[in-house]
């Protein structure tokens, strides 16, 4: 039987340019969230977790290490590029080169992409737009490739070369997990024996906010002047989630594409599940929620008192914090009691199309270095009885651990991770 693990990462977000300094942000519980000056049209406040300090040029020195004609690439596909691509390009370098695929004989037909979001660009086509509206023709010709959401798979497959099957997949906020939902089974599959798996960052424009702020999902009203507590996922002052910029990849491979020939323990992915409502609406939905991690266990093989750590949807909203937790305490009943929770979120904010991605990196991070990382602005936790960690990182052992991401238009979707052994 095929096993599909992890091979490499990368990251680009508000808690760190690296896995380095993103595992150090997650370790000591450091955010940047911040009340941005750049939406003087809208009338509340929009906190975010934000990109202020992004250098594509800088950030691809980091790279100087990958071969020269790589980089050549990225940096030609990359220039004047938007924001969305050039964090693509970013994170997809430092998965490529933690996988070290270049340096390995692999057929680039059976490598694949698959790029987690829809209406990824919505800023810069609000930006081009405004530009039309002054005068028609002073619209870059390149916005005809660039408004497609396909313009991250073309030019993540023009720089490294990649052949085999490649798609964008849009599920709302549960994007990251069915990127890497379809991803698994595609290389179980024997479709690929590699899959590039990106989180494109979501760079929303003053339509979406002033959207998100009208149906009440949007927090952050009475964090103006302290927007780095405006994020408090299962708090009882919790008001709507904040917005978080990042783009996040996953190298998934084959067990045959990949030996683990070190005495490192790797991560695979052992179960998944995806289920959809029925429903177009915001609100979460408890028996959704339930059926996807005890699905994404039984696909694993993996029993609800094995799990020691789950990485929350926590998207700091009333109602989705709320039927999460009552999901977990159902599912796992006396062992929700002992499971570990907390959200990626509270420290990178809400990421939408790639949150999946970057929690699973998170997720990741925290199984190999043994500790979860604290949820941040906890101070009264809605239950009582649940295992939050907070205030401070805690050492844990985590040999399984769930996912969770759900996304608007009653979808859900749980990503099981499992540990496997090194030599040592």
């Amino acid at each position: 039987m095929v096993s599909v693990s992890v091979s490499g990462m990368g990251i680009v977000s508000s808690a760190g340019h690296s896995l380095s300094s993103f595992n150090d942000s997650l370790f000591n519980g450091k955010s940047h969230f911040i009340c941005s000056q750049d939406f003087p049209e809208l009338s509340f406040p929009v906190i975010v977790a934000g990109l202020s300090d992004f250098s594509f040029e800088s950030s691809l020195e980091d790279y100087s290490d990958l071969p020269r004609e790589l980089i050549i690439h990225a940096k030609k596909a990359g220039n004047r590029a938007p924001l969305t691509i050039q964090t693509a390009i970013i994170a997809a370098l430092g998965a490529w080169r933690e996988s070290k695929i270049h340096e390995r004989n692999i057929n680039k037909q059976r490598i694949g992409i698959v790029v987690a979001g829809q209406n990824i660009s919505q800023r810069y086509q609000y930006v081009s737009n405004e530009a039309f509206k002054r005068e028609p023709t002073y619209l870059n010709p390149n916005y005809a490739i660039r408004f497609m959401d396909t313009d991250h798979v073309g030019t993540l497959s023009e720089i490294f070369e990649i052949h085999g099957e490649g798609f964008t997949i849009g599920g709302a906020s549960a994007s990251g997990n069915l990127a890497l939902i379809n991803a698994y089974r595609m290389i179980k599959h024997g479709i690929l024996d590699i899959c590039l798996v990106v989180g494109a960052l979501a760079d929303l424009s003053p339509l979406e906010l002033q959207g998100f702020h009208q149906i009440g999902a949007l927090g952050g009203d009475s964090y103006k002047k302290i927007p780095s507590q405006a994020c408090r996922p299962f708090d009882k002052d919790h008001n709507g989630f904040i917005w978080g910029q990042a783009s996040g990849c996953i190298t998934l491979e084959a067990s045959h594409g990949r030996k683990n020939h070190s005495n490192e323990d790797t991560i695979a992915i052992s179960g998944v599940s995806m289920k959809l409502d029925g429903y177009r609406g915001s609100s979460p939905n408890l028996e959704g929620e339930m059926f996807v991690m005890n699905s994404a266990m039984h696909n694993g093989g993996i029993l609800p008192n094995q799990i020691q750590y789950i990485n929350t949807h926590g998207s700091s909203s009333v109602i989705g914090d709320e039927t999460e937790i009552e999901a977990i305490k159902q599912v796992f009943g006396p062992c929700a009691k002992k499971v570990a929770l907390n959200s990626t979120k509270s420290i990178t904010g809400h990421c939408l199309w790639s949150g999946g991605i970057v929690e699973a990196i998170a997720t990741i991070l925290q199984m190999k270095q043994s500790f979860v990382h604290p949820s941040l602005n906890l101070q009264t936790p809605i239950c009582q009885d649940c295992n939050f960690v907070c205030n401070q990182s805690q050492s844990l052992t985590i040999n399984h651990a769930i996912s969770n991401s759900f996304g608007f238009g009653g979808i859900n979707s749980s990503v099981l991770f499992s540990k496997i052994k090194g030599s040592k």
